[in-house]
């Protein structure tokens, strides 16, 4: 692990915290293997240093949003990716590249690396492929060009630029058959030598050893003089600080999403709305409201700071959900269906006494025994739901009685209203005795007791309506109990 020691050129804001830098947030890499840090017209903000002798590339993975580059440790030859961490100035070595030579490079797409060879080495202006996911290296093919330089991979069409520089040519290489082309580009006659495509405009950032910077327009061809940066910009790149985990950039109420900050970090405050979260100072941070969040993070101990992106946290809508049944009806008869209607859309899953029902996933459900029904409803955005009252459906005592019911008509519940202690007697072998609150709650169970009669110690209950299921045998029986 080698330090890259950070310097900050402090440009305080209004509020004393540290520059904003949300508007660009670019990093480049120097020929003198510094890395570089932009304000949006090009100046200076801050550059750190290492022992490195030389610097190619930068560029962000999108896999994980972290900062690579291609640098040289011992004169000029040995070019290898490495991981970097712009908040501590810690670097960690990624790939030993085989060819030694790298003179420009990008992320393109799953998670491969395409690097072009420069004239100093033994392949020049050969293109290689290095794969993150198994960390292997293949050849892709040989460019014609006569000066490599500034590569950059543009997921618009899927084809790799290459900006030559001085003689005014950029080479496009498609990756699906790997064949080359040409066009003649203009306003860039500099010794170019690094790109970054920048999504959210369609266009190309491209630099020179001189420290010059150019713009492109849509097409990627025409240079639009930018400005000049202090050091001799290699290569360049958009940096992301922040990463915000699922349900990303919304909340289901009662709910938060977790926002954290992609590396370790010295310390941190956290705003929202641009007001600060008072002792919010871990690397991360729960959005429990919506607003919009950004964090002020120090950079290397040195007591500056740099703003973060935004990330916009919205409420989503919980969804409704009520039971209902035609006649609100609640006493059923073998073999006597009733048909429970709940909510519509999203995902659907009924319950009967708390426990899923297999199958029974849509919006109505006919239900054939007594018990404690209840639906929930799952939004496209993801929040989930449920009645907030359940749907209790028990035996009627005016049912005809049959051998198998005779044993569930015989269950006995007594006194009701209950002060202390219920008692239950049933002519069947009791099982299982699970209470429930009028929203559907269990608020007491107990299991595995072989018995015909049991007493409930009701005395800790607050007043109200209860429901108690009894498993008989296998049978299950709901009766009202008021408190």
């Amino acid at each position: 692990m080698k330090k890259l020691y950070v310097f900050l050129l402090t440009v305080l804001a209004a509020n004393a915290f540290g520059q904003d830098t949300t508007a660009w947030r670019m990093v480049g890499i120097t020929s003198s293997a510094e890395v570089h840090f932009f304000n949006d017209d090009t100046t200076d903000l801050y550059t750190f240093s290492s022992d490195a002798s030389t610097g190619h590339a930068i560029f962000v993975n999108p896999a994980d949003s972290l900062l690579y580059t291609v640098l040289d440790e011992i004169g000029g030859v040995e070019r290898n990716l490495y991981l970097i961490n712009p908040f501590t100035g810690d670097y960690s070595l990624v790939h030993d590249f085989t060819g030694t030579h790298i003179n420009s490079a990008d992320l393109g797409e799953n998670g491969k690396i395409y690097a072009i060879h420069g004239n100093g080495g033994l392949n020049p202006s050969e293109i290689v492929v290095l794969d993150l996911n198994t960390m292997t290296e293949s050849y892709l093919i040989t460019s014609s060009l006569t000066d490599s330089r500034a590569l950059e991979y543009n997921p618009v069409d899927s084809t790799l630029y290459i900006y030559e520089g001085y003689n005014d040519l950029l080479y496009l290489i498609n990756l699906s058959d790997t064949t080359e082309s040409s066009v003649a580009t203009t306003g860039m006659n500099d010794e170019l030598h690094g790109a970054y495509f920048v999504p959210e405009d369609s266009t190309m950032f491209i630099t020179a050893y001189g420290g010059e910077i150019y713009t492109t327009d849509n097409n990627w061809i025409d240079g639009i003089y930018f400005g000049d940066a202090s050091s001799s910009i290699m290569d360049l790149t958009g940096f992301p600080t922040l990463r915000a985990a699922a349900p990303a950039f919304g909340i289901c109420p009662d709910d938060s999403t977790l926002i954290s900050v992609l590396y370790d970090v010295p310390s941190v405050k956290w705003f929202m709305d641009g007001v600060e979260i008072s002792g919010a100072t871990n690397d991360s941070i729960y959005a429990s409201a919506a607003g919009v969040y950004q964090a002020l993070i120090e950079i290397d101990g040195s007591g500056n700071f740099v703003w973060s992106e935004s990330i916009v946290v919205a409420n989503y809508m919980e969804p409704v959900v009520n039971v209902t049944s035609a006649g609100d009806d609640h006493l059923i008869c073998a073999p006597e269906v009733i048909v429970l209607n709940g909510a519509t859309g999203g995902t659907l899953q009924w319950f009967l006494n708390g426990d899923p029902i297999v199958g029974a996933t849509f919006s109505g459900y006919s239900a054939t025994a007594p018990g404690v029904y209840n639906q929930m409803k799952t939004n496209l955005d993801g929040c989930s739901d449920t009645s907030d009252v359940s749907y209790i459906i028990t035996i009627d005592p005016a049912c005809g009685v049959s051998v198998a019911e005779n044993e569930i008509q015989t269950i006995e519940m007594y006194p009701s209203p209950v002060t202390d202690n219920l008692t239950i007697k049933t002519a069947g072998n009791m099982n299982q005795i699970m209470i429930y609150n009028i929203t559907g709650q269990i608020i007491w169970s107990k299991e595995g007791l072989n018995t015909q009669q049991f007493q409930v110690d009701f005395s800790t209950f607050e007043d109200g309506i209860y429901f108690v299921a009894v498993h008989v045998d296998g049978a299950i029986t709901t009766q009202k109990i008021v408190k």
